[in-house]
């Protein structure tokens, strides 16, 4: 576990950066882009499109990771990525027109995010330890939130105050900290390529592996772009919009690395029928309690229950990298699976918006999107 406190801390303090930008910068990017357009729907599909770009280019940029894991090791991707979100910092940061919100800074923002993620993912598959992942993604869930469980009411106070501009000042710098640690971490290479049609071939012939991890992406998009712009636009202040997931983080830290012990003892199946039946019911609840104490409790509960199947799909994804011995694949697999789970609900979103649904709609395709997950308990091998 020692040796991958340097890792952890990594994503963590990114995370903090992370945890700025995308809990705000729905709400920041609809704001600016309802002052130009003085149409809410335009706004709302503006918004959306900057994420539908930042999966585009994060989908391809898995090629790029792949190539410089590779040839030069894992690290190599994590700080190139790093560098990317601080050029996608700096130019939300100086410009405002929205042609460089749409389509520049989510391009900075993609390959970042699918550099990082392919490395961090990587080096997790190499220095982990093959049976005790549940445990070790359990205590990283713990660094996380430990950094994490202030943030959003730390950035609403930062809005509230200073504005946006210090919220990119304030992410940078947790993004070069990150770096930071990330030099303590030891060095892995994958030795085993890939390319575009294996992985297509592979969709091919674990379509419920895929499904699963497309579903929960596509569920995860919904809650990261749609839900923190509704609660916004029910409480109508960024202060608040911080104070209500803080208060809904600070109750989930314990219970991650509960999660992740016993998943190492009893296994995945379990956790991810349960979790994948409570998530779909608490999108249900969202789209029928529309007020903010409902909306509050149903957060806690799910967060407390996000693990369940988080953990598991996480180290299902390392196992199958060190089991098959071909870490590269193995995470792609993961995560172009995952970009087309993202793209296709931003994609589904933006034809919600424009055919003038409410946004609560959108609760119930992330509900049939959750449900996905349970395609792996029959079709998949899960504890071999």
């Amino acid at each position: 576990m020692k040796k991958l406190l340097p890792l952890f801390l990594n994503e963590s303090f990114r995370g903090v950066a992370i945890s700025l930008l995308t809990l705000f910068s729905a709400v920041y990017i609809y704001n600016i882009l309802l002052v130009f357009s003085y149409s809410p729907k335009i706004a709302l599909a503006g918004t959306v499109f900057f994420y539908l770009v930042t999966e585009f280019f994060k989908f391809w940029a898995n090629f790029l990771a792949k190539y410089l894991s590779l040839k030069y090791g894992l690290k190599v991707p994590i700080y190139l990525g790093e560098i990317f979100f601080i050029i996608c910092l700096l130019t939300l940061f100086f410009f405002k027109d929205p042609i460089f919100l749409v389509f520049i800074a989510p391009l900075f923002l993609g390959i970042s995010t699918g550099l990082y993620w392919f490395g961090r993912h990587g080096l997790m598959a190499k220095i982990g330890s093959f049976h005790h992942f549940g445990n070790e993604l359990g205590m990283n869930g713990i660094v996380n939130t430990i950094l994490l469980m202030i943030t959003p009411i730390f950035g609403g106070f930062l809005i509230s105050n200073i504005g946006y501009r210090s919220l990119f000042l304030v992410s940078l710098l947790f993004v070069v900290c990150s770096m930071l640690f990330l030099r303590e971490s030891e060095e892995q290479k994958i030795v085993h390529d890939t390319n575009l049609s294996e992985i297509l071939q592979l969709f091919k012939n674990h379509p419920r592996m895929f499904l699963a991890y497309a579903g929960n992406a596509a569920s995860a998009t919904v809650y990261a772009i749609i839900f923190p712009l509704y609660i916004y636009l029910l409480v109508k202040k960024e202060f608040s919009l911080g104070e209500f997931f803080t208060s809904a983080m600070i109750l989930s830290a314990l219970v991650n690395l509960l999660i992740g012990r016993f998943m190492d003892l009893k296994g995945k199946k379990e956790m991810i029928l349960i979790g994948s039946l409570v998530s779909s019911v608490i999108w249900l609840g969202r789209f029928i309690f529309r007020n903010i104490p409902a909306l509050f409790s149903l957060d806690i509960v799910d967060r407390l229950t996000g693990g369940m199947t988080g953990i598991p799909f996480s180290a299902l994804s390392y196992q199958k990298a060190v089991h098959g011995h071909a870490t590269g694949r193995a995470i792609l697999f993961r995560e172009l699976a995952v970009g087309i789970g993202a793209m296709s609900a931003c994609l589904i979103m933006i034809g919600i918006i424009f055919s003038g649904f409410g946004l609560e709609l959108t609760f119930i395709m992330a509900g049939i999107f959750s449900l996905t997950q349970l395609l792996v308990i029959k079709g998949e091998n899960l504890d071999d």
